[in-house]
């Protein structure tokens, strides 16, 4: 019974690791009756001493990867999402128009020219027309989705500085991404 909890992700109250030999060991105690909410699968998992689960209840104990939940959530909101069709786009800068670079990565590219960005420096600024080019230039110019990780809106925080920076949007026909509101 502990073995099947432990592979599927219940480790009870652990007290300590210690290590023997270049061993981990875990101890662990588990009360004889035991009723906990496992948060991750969102499963009431009740045992006592004696009572082994159905597998029926062991496959309801089975957390949920996190990742393919964020999957789901993200093509849920946006579903026409081609992540290996999509620019990747990153500012740094105090915002309100003050950038002093602008990344993008544009996986359609072979894996040594995907990442391309623009500096600003004493002679050269981040502009409409640098950005054009740099898109222009990896062929992107056509991109369906503009994704960023930004503060958790809808709309995200970087598209409004692209627009501070640029005086508009360069890409009126993307659907810009935030993939950190989907973590929310």
């Amino acid at each position: 019974m502990a073995h099947e909890l432990h592979k599927i992700g219940y480790q009870g109250l652990r007290l300590c690791t210690q290590y023997h030999d270049g061993i981990s060991y875990r101890i662990h105690i588990a009360p004889s009756v035991l009723l906990t909410h496992d948060a991750r699968s969102n499963v009431i998992i009740a045992v006592s001493d004696g009572d082994y689960p159905t597998p029926k209840e062991v496959s309801k104990m089975v957390p949920t990867d996190p990742k393919r939940s964020y999957a789901e959530a993200l093509f849920e909101l946006h579903p026409t999402f081609i992540p290996t069709q999509a620019l990747y786009l990153d500012l740094e800068g105090s915002g309100g128009g003050s950038e002093e670079i602008l990344s993008v990565y544009w996986p359609f590219l072979p894996s040594d020219k995907r990442f391309s960005w623009l500096k600003r420096t004493a002679t050269t600024e981040i502009d409409l027309l640098s950005i054009n080019e740099l898109v222009s230039g990896i062929g992107a110019d056509r991109v369906k989705s503009v994704v960023v990780f930004s503060g958790g809106q809808p709309s995200p925080d970087e598209r409004d500085r692209v627009i501070d920076l640029l005086g508009k949007d360069p890409f009126p026909d993307s659907e810009w991404i935030n993939l950190h509101y989907v973590l929310r």
